[in-house]
């Protein structure tokens, strides 16, 4: 009894109201209308919350005194307001639209949620504003509106495409989807054109060397596929009628729905996709330049909140595609002259959960495991070859966790330690060609980062990842060393360095196989293949000024990437059926360098303009046969110049009209024999893609749906290449430039 009344009068002299409820609303500033959806959060505690469909939000057990409250929501400008507890009154928060990229929270240079112009590593940001203004229907289309960044098609007959960031082909970009590392290399074959932009949220894109915290193909950079999430209720439902060169069409249809209860503890986004594409034949000689192509793709992506700070997320998407090039089309593959036709059915998906913890300072923990199941079912042959059918599977398992904590005094230096581990198995088989690949590749990664504001103007973040690959003998140390200096409110200044590195295993392109002079075309690697080494180096200077009314920016930047034994090709000699082989095989070294100018400004409130140029160029150390007899000490197929642009222009409350385009520079191509005499390397010739687009957005009513009417044509000038070979002894590989004709297209979006 006597220790109850000690309690009882401890407790007593407790002030009152120590703890406080905190209520508030979320409000477009503009419109004045509720904000559903936004993240609450009160820094330096474990307190937050989410507003409901009317914009409200509680949080509670809030102590006295003076805290920093950060509201955030994707298209809005995130706001910190300092709050007095007890308040007065419940507060109303207003946040203003985001009028240009900069104050956008990304996630892949840091593995945590950053602001884009805190982070010491320059992120660019692809998302609806682009696909919409540039009308992009998978991710190939899409990520071409970025600085230092180019996609190419590289066959005639199959459409493989890859993507090459820093002026490095496809084989050195991780592509991510959310954070996790189950885009393959058999995936990055023809995935590129297989991802809707329906799936896509947004896209963040780090150039240079990543490796250090993702791992082995991150050297020119990562490719974050990031899936859209559930904000508020509501559907979608959209068409896209193109008309390739004026004639075959080209037809897409997608719907968007999504779910969120009035309390914001649980949400689902689904989306659906229909493509069919004719082939299209350029110059007439009965074989295509592009592929027949039919897709068909649905998904979905749930959260569950179990706490204000804390939810699970799942992913799922099934994707398959048919494509085929060649000729003879109404004909089964093996009684065309040259088919490359195939089946893709793709699972794949995740669960992860995380959440936001803290005692005196913030923590933070995540774990996910994450897969991709691929089955693809081929035929790879020429001269009505009735035994070129080949099947490939492939499955890969990702997981991982990640913990992280705040340290110093103002938790102003973050820890972060992680763990991943990937399993890739594949099984690829093509007796006609005696190609039988078994294989599976086992990575183990561990890292840790320090991100650490030292000062006001100072951010420094080191990195070391070291990764035990099963196609290496030792691990593998990457170092990560990345600095931020905010000389003024509107002037940066960026240095970073890294190490990164290929194991020499089977990459995209070993799957491929293309035509020549009517014969197949393969790539094998050499027995001794090795690992390749990388050394990145690059710097920035941003000048940004977002507080006038017509905010612009630039940024300058230069890149360094050398080379150890990187992987080449070399012509061998011919397999018993005659066709040809190019062997993978270590080189001497090679370096690739050059300098980005990337731009944004509103000319007028209503005119918005973006752009980069890149200069570079690509050198071996010493020259690299690229075919028999033939040498160049040029890294093939990227040229020393090349930049896009992107105009949106509000010329009316409810019509926008965009321009946007694209500059491929001259580059050297190889080009086999076989339509021609002889082997012979290429200077292309330069292309300018322009594209126009107008829309209509019709708001009847706020009880009726929205309608959005738009009509466009895509390389309205017709840049395309002239010089396609023609006939059964083409090199379908030579293709280059664009990779359309003028095509007309017309849209129609219903949403609500």
């Amino acid at each position: 009894m006597k220790y109850i009344t000690i309690l009882f009068v401890l407790w007593s002299t407790l002030p009152l109201h120590a703890n406080m409820q905190v209520t508030g609303q979320v409000i477009d500033k503009s419109t004045q209308s509720p904000l559903p959806g936004a993240n609450v959060v009160l820094l330096g505690t474990r307190l937050g919350a989410v507003t409901d469909h009317q914009g409200h939000f509680t949080i509670s057990s809030v102590p006295n005194g003076q805290h920093i409250l950060r509201i955030s929501l994707m298209g809005y400008q995130t706001t910190e307001t300092t709050l007095t507890v007890p308040p007065k009154t419940p507060l109303t928060i207003t946040l203003s639209e985001r009028p240009l990229k900069g104050e956008e929270v990304v996630v892949t240079a840091t593995r945590s949620e950053k602001f884009k112009r805190d982070v010491p590593v320059i992120v660019n940001v692809v998302d609806d504003d682009i696909f919409n203004a540039t009308q992009s229907n998978n991710l190939a289309e899409g990520l071409i509106f970025q600085p230092a960044l180019r996609v190419e098609t590289n066959c005639q007959n199959c459409g493989f495409s890859q993507v090459r960031l820093n002026g490095l082909e496809g084989g050195y970009s991780q592509i991510l989807i959310d954070g996790r590392p189950i885009f393959s290399a058999l995936d990055g074959v023809y995935g590129l054109d297989q991802m809707p932009t329906a799936m896509i949220e947004r896209i963040e894109v780090v150039r240079g060397g990543g490796s250090a915290l993702y791992g082995g193909n991150a050297i020119a950079g990562t490719i974050n596929v990031i899936t859209k999430e559930p904000i508020s209720s509501g559907f979608e439902v959209a068409t896209n009628q193109s008309f390739i060169g004026g004639d075959e069409p080209d037809r897409n249809y997608n719907i968007n729905a999504s779910f969120v209860s009035k309390d914001q503890l649980m949400g689902v986004s689904l989306f659906g996709v229909v493509r069919n594409r004719n082939h299209y034949d350029h110059d007439g000689d009965s074989f295509s330049e592009i592929t027949t192509l039919q897709n068909q793709s649905f998904g979905a992506r749930t959260f569950y909140r179990i706490g204000p700070l804390s939810k699970f997320i799942v992913e799922m998407h099934h994707l398959h595609e048919d494509r085929r090039g060649g000729n003879r089309f109404e004909f089964e593959p093996h009684e065309a002259d040259i088919a490359e036709a195939l089946t893709h059915k793709v699972w794949g998906g995740g669960i992860s959960f995380e959440t936001l913890f803290a005692t005196d300072r913030m923590h933070a923990f995540s774990i996910y495991v994450s897969g991709r199941h691929t089955d693809r079912d081929s035929y790879y042959g020429t001269g009505r070859d009735p035994n070129a059918y080949g099947v490939t599977k492939n499955r890969t398992l990702a997981t991982g966790a990640k913990y992280a904590i705040a340290v110093g005094e103002d938790q102003n230096n973050e820890l972060t330690f992680g763990i991943d581990a990937q399993i890739d198995d594949l099984k690829d088989e093509m007796p006609a060609y005696n190609r039988i690949t078994d294989q599976t590749i086992k990575q183990a990664g561990l890292y840790a980062q320090n991100n650490w504001q030292m000062t006001e103007t100072f951010t420094l973040l080191l990195g070391l990842r070291v990764d035990n690959h099963s196609e290496m003998n030792d691990p593998v140390f990457n170092p990560r060393a990345n600095m931020l200096l905010k000389a003024t409110d509107r002037l940066q200044f960026r240095m970073s360095g890294a190490m990164g590195f290929r194991a020499p295993q089977a990459f995209d392109e070993d799957l491929h196989i293309e035509s020549v002079g009517g014969e197949a075309l393969l790539i094998s690697r050499s027995a001794d293949l090795g690992p390749e080494r990388s050394y990145s180096l690059s710097g920035s200077i941003d000048y940004s000024d977002n507080e006038r009314q017509l905010p612009y920016g630039m940024t300058l930047e230069g890149f360094y990437t050398r080379l150890d034994d990187p992987f080449i090709l070399e012509e061998s000699t011919p397999d018993a059926n005659g066709n040809k082989i190019l062997i993978k095989k270590n080189g001497g070294g090679a370096v690739v360098k050059g300098l980005t100018l990337d731009a944004r400004a509103f000319l007028t409130t209503t005119f918005q303009l973006l752009g980069g140029l890149t200069m570079q160029s690509g050198h071996y150390d010493t020259p690299v046969e690229w075919a028999d007899g033939h040498f160049s000490d040029h890294i093939l197929r990227a040229p020393t110049l090349y930049g896009y642009y992107t105009a949106i222009w509000q010329a009316h409350p409810v019509v926008n009209l965009s321009v946007s385009g694209t500059y491929t520079g001259p580059m050297y191509a190889p080009h086999f024999a076989g339509y021609i005499a002889e082997d012979r390397l290429e200077k292309t010739p330069s292309f300018v893609e322009t594209n126009v687009n107008i829309d209509f957005d019709l708001a009847f009513a706020p009880t009726m749906p929205e309608l959005e009417i738009q009509f466009g044509v895509q390389n309205i000038f017709n840049s395309y290449q002239s010089d396609f070979d023609q006939g059964i002894n083409r090199d379908a590989g030579y293709i280059y430039g664009p990779g359309r004709p003028r095509t007309f297209y017309t849209g129609l979006k219903v949403a609500y």
